[in-house]
């Protein structure tokens, strides 16, 4: 057994209702012995002392004789459906506990494929499930309904039946919540048939916890992959304890949150919920320290009260405070929010122009108006005069060290809120300063503008990248933010310059809606040039309602290809687009390699939530641009991708012999076909001439250093990508040439080959074993290897590999574990960590293709074979896309197969014919390619 700390309040919330009416309900006295009677003996426990089933049954029978605990032993059949299992128990069975099934139940009998522990019944779901659970309640008094403020269950044990059924044995995992959030969790292999393995599990609460909840789980055995069962349990036992009181309410569903500007007719909303009796007279509402509790609407019962307030008036700032008690204490919440129904300001700097406040000199920390000023302690911002228009500023000088200085105002989470200011920059080529809206209190952004860190303008960040937006002058311009703190473009911000919008609905930069938003960061980075200053003036913060016109502009959402993904072409494409406001079709644009296509795309939907699809792909490599417009705005979105109905060329070197490509001599960085070679910059591999047979091939010669030559093909992120090459080793008795499938970026590995690292064998590199592993002995003659890659699916990450078109290796490991949806994009052919110098590995026919997942081969059967004479025939069901070659061999050992034929796959049933059998016996394959 073991616990685990999960905390929170899901569980207190979801007890608070196990009073209430249910689906069907179950009742009985319960008993104070565990397993009566022996009609059918609990094999084996699941949990160890204290909690096994001799220890529990004594403890249970205590309790029971103690006024404390039970066992519901059901000795009369639950209705079917029934969710509520409901006990008595105490001193004239003055006490009940409740228990509440998130699945519906039924009575086990002896007859079915389970059997009670005691008799005449016992409980099992419904219907087939993996995961169910029982809420226990607080117990409560049966004559008053009450819950019994000091009194929960604390311990509790149950036998798990054994059933006759396919699913056994399986794995059962019980898990107990209790009601600090903590869980303890134990398991067990449960067998088949029933009556065979009855396992005990039982639980007890820590010193002052209690128990909430019991979770039941079905595991194919040994795996974690759920089974849908029938998960049975029988004579179920608990103990109480005395605990310390249910918590004072809860204050749930407010309405206005903290620090939102909230529409006054709109009043105020809540909801009190309690295990005890909260009356309407222990619910206050004071507003700016009046108490208006009399005018409040109370609805609902005594554990769960909906309270409403409709007197506030409008422009003005609120402090509430509601109180709500119950005989545990009270529940107190603070909140302030503003009725605001124009913009109000939060703080003015009146352009620096106090000397009281702002003295020339080091920036104070200060209060003006309803703002407080927090420079930084080491290096704050400066006061000075730079004459002219501006007079008095606020400059900020880099130093090499990374400098905020923050002033604090009124916290607002909802409506708009503006910045505005003027700032002028000593140099637009290297970042002097950013502004952020920062959350109160945390780490948080909303808006966030940095000016330099792209030469020459003004740029925010995506959460990725540092993006442009606009053009720095070198002179003062005027700057305006405004952030959309809720409505439609909550979570976004427009910027303009002098009064000229230049980015709208810009992303913050990590706070979530709803975030409280009270300071302003003023900031020089480290990385800015030292010495240069950023300045600001005239700052004024604002605040205002909700702008229920300002919309974001289109989302395209729900791309059905992913990038660089390989997919098949009739699959074809589909997203949505959605908006605030409408979206004509002919303002959803689909351009495919350049080449507008939307006359050709297939709506559904709304104007404001449109499904879009396009069923004309064919073969072939795609960059695909998705531009939707209307009032809002206009979004892009751009994926790159390949269509392809089986395998698809996507690079052939066509033997070397292009002599403009491939000429004599150094390899050249050469571009074909949207593939590209980065040859080593010192000592790169060569183009030579092997003779007539192979002709041009692609030398790398050992050099005693590591030298590696790149050949950069399209990006591909899933689906399977098989290389093919003749390949020959001058030498095979030392490290000589390896060739590595390599991610678009950075060093990581997919296959991983070697000729020579392990002495005279060809070999992988197999990351679980941490080693080289060899596979056959090629000698240095030429032979064709062949890696089918997987890079998505359920064998993703793992690869294929092919000797002369025989299966040398099935599913062996990348060499790194390259994360799903990251595409590769590179061969390396190397000459790496070799110490036979001026041996070289020599590469021909080099050819990569990939295919869908949807392409890949299904197995073949063989149907309905026949033999007449000298002949046999047999009838597979071919597959559209493939060749099936069919082979024979007389001798399974020899990996020597003999070709009958090769059948073009149409999807219809094919019949195969060999006609020379003799006497030998004959083994039979179909290779799907």
């Amino acid at each position: 057994m073991k616990t685990t700390s999960i905390i929170g309040n899901s569980l207190l919330l979801a007890a608070l209702f196990l009073n209430t009416s249910s689906y069907g309900q179950y009742s009985q006295a319960t008993t104070g012995v565990f397993a009566a009677g022996g009609t059918n003996p609990i094999e084996k426990d699941a949990t160890t002392e204290p909690h096994t089933r001799s220890s529990f049954s004594s403890a249970v029978l205590s309790a029971y004789n103690a006024n404390i605990g039970g066992v519901f032993d059901f000795p009369t059949s639950v209705t079917g459906g029934n969710t509520v299992l409901s006990g008595t128990y105490g001193v004239g069975h003055g006490k009940r506990l409740q228990m509440t099934s998130t699945a519906g139940l039924t009575p086990v009998i002896s007859s079915s494929t389970l059997t009670p522990i005691s008799n005449p019944a016992a409980i099992t779901t419904a219907a087939d499930t993996s995961n169910y659970s029982l809420m226990i309640a607080r117990p409560v008094d049966v004559g008053t309904g009450q819950v019994l403020p000091t009194e929960a269950v604390t311990r509790i044990g149950f036998a798990i039946l054994s059933r006759t059924h396919a699913t056994y044995p399986c794995d059962i995992q019980v898990t107990v919540s209790f009601d600090d959030g903590s869980t303890q969790v134990a398991q067990s292999a449960v067998g088949n048939p029933k009556t065979s393995d009855d396992t005990f599990f039982g639980f007890a609460a820590l010193e002052g916890r209690y128990i909430t909840n019991v979770n039941f789980r079905s595991f194919a055995s040994g795996t974690v992959n759920p089974v849908n069962t029938r998960i049975g349990f029988d004579d179920f036992g608990f103990i109480t304890s005395q605990v310390a009181p249910p918590p004072p309410p809860n204050i749930v569903n407010l309405s206005p949150l903290n620090h939102a500007i909230h529409e006054p007719t709109n009043g105020i909303q809540f909801q009190v919920q309690s295990y005890l009796d909260v009356a309407p007279g222990d619910i206050s509402l004071v507003l700016n320290s009046v108490d208006v509790s009399n005018q409040l609407f109370i609805t609902g019962d005594a554990t769960n009260h909906w309270v409403s307030f409709s007197g506030l008036v409008p422009n003005e700032e609120y402090t509430m405070m509601i109180s709500a008690a119950n005989a545990s204490g009270p529940t107190i919440i603070s909140n302030t929010f503003y009725t605001a129904t124009s913009a109000f300001t939060l703080f003015d700097s009146e352009g620096f122009t106090s000397d009281e406040i702002y003295p020339y000199g080091a920036l104070q920390n200060v209060t003006h108006g309803r703002g407080t000023w927090l420079p930084n302690s080491l290096e704050p911002a400066e006061i000075e005069n730079v004459g002219g228009l501006q007079g008095k500023v606020l400059k900020r000088l880099n130093t090499g060290v990374s400098c905020p200085d923050y002033v604090h105002f009124p916290p607002v989470s909802s409506g708009t809120l503006i910045i505005e200011f003027d700032a002028w920059v000593s140099t637009t080529s290297g970042r002097t300063f950013d502004i952020s809206l920062a959350a109160q209190g945390a780490g948080q952004m909303g808006s966030f503008l940095v000016w330099g860190e792209i030469a020459g303008k003004l740029a925010y960040h995506d959460n990725v990248n540092w993006l442009s937006i606009a053009d720095l002058s070198g002179d003062w311009q005027h700057f305006k933010i405004v952030n959309y703190l809720s409505g439609p473009a909550a979570g976004k911000y427009d910027v303009f310059v002098d009064d000229i919008a230049v980015a709208e609905k810009l992303a913050w930069r990590n706070a979530p809606v709803g975030t409280s938003f009270g300071q302003l960061r003023y900031n020089s980075q480290n990385t800015g040039p030292l010495l240069a200053e950023g300045k600001i003036d005239n700052l004024v913060i604002t605040a205002g309602p909700e702008d229920s016109n300002a919309f974001p502009p289109p989302s395209i959402n729900n791309l059905s290809v992913s990038n660089y993904a390989v997919m098949h072409p009739a699959d074809g494409l589909e997203f949505t687009v959605s908006s605030g406001l409408a979206i004509a079709t002919a303002d959803i644009t689909l351009l495919l390699n350049g080449t507008d296509v939307s006359s050709s795309l297939q709506f559904s939907g709304s104007s404001t939530n449109r499904s879009v699809s396009y069923d004309q792909l064919v073969p072939g490599r795609y960059t695909l641009e998705i531009i939707v417009s209307n009032d809002a705005g206009s979004s892009t979105l751009t994926r790159t991708f390949i269509a392809a109905a089986g395998p698809f060329t996507l690079f052939d070197s066509g033997g070397f012999s292009s002599p403009s490509l491939y000429p004599e001599g150094p390899l050249q960085a050469a571009e074909q076909d949207g593939s590209f070679w980065t040859p080593a910059t010192d000592e790169p591999a060569e183009i030579v001439y092997a003779g007539e047979t192979e002709g041009k091939v692609l030398r790398r010669t050992q050099m005693g250093v590591d030298r590696t030559d790149m050949l950069n093909f399209p990006l591909v992120a899933s689906g399977i990508l098989t290389i093919e090459a003749n390949v020959r080793v001058s030498l095979i008795s030392a490290r000589t040439l390896d060739i590595c499938l390599l991610q678009a970026t950075g060093g990581n590995m997919a296959s991983f080959l070697g000729w020579g690292t392990v002495e005279d064998h060809f070999a992988y590199f197999n990351v679980l074993s941490n080693a080289w592993v060899p596979l056959t002995q090629p000698g240095t003659s030429w032979h064709k290897y062949t890696t089918i890659n997987y890079l998505s699916g359920p064998y993703a990450r793992t690869f294929d590999l092919k000797v002369n078109d025989l299966l040398v290796g099935e599913k062996l490991p990348f060499r790194h574990n390259i994360a799903a949806g990251t595409p590769v994009g590179r061969i390396r052919f190397g000459a790496i960590r070799g110490s036979a110098l001026a041996e070289y590995g020599e590469v021909d026919n080099l050819v990569l293709k990939v295919q869908p997942l949807s392409t890949m081969a299904n197995p073949v059967s063989l149907t309905n074979i026949a033999r007449t004479g000298t002949t046999l025939t047999f009838s597979f069901t071919s597959q559209t896309g493939f060749d099936h070659v069919v082979e024979y061999t007389e001798n399974l050992g020899s990996n020597v197969w003999v070709t009958l034929q090769t059948i073009t796959g149409d999807g219809s049933v094919k019949q195969a014919t060999d006609n020379s059998i003799s006497g030998n016996a004959r083994y039979y394959r179909i290779r799907t390619q």
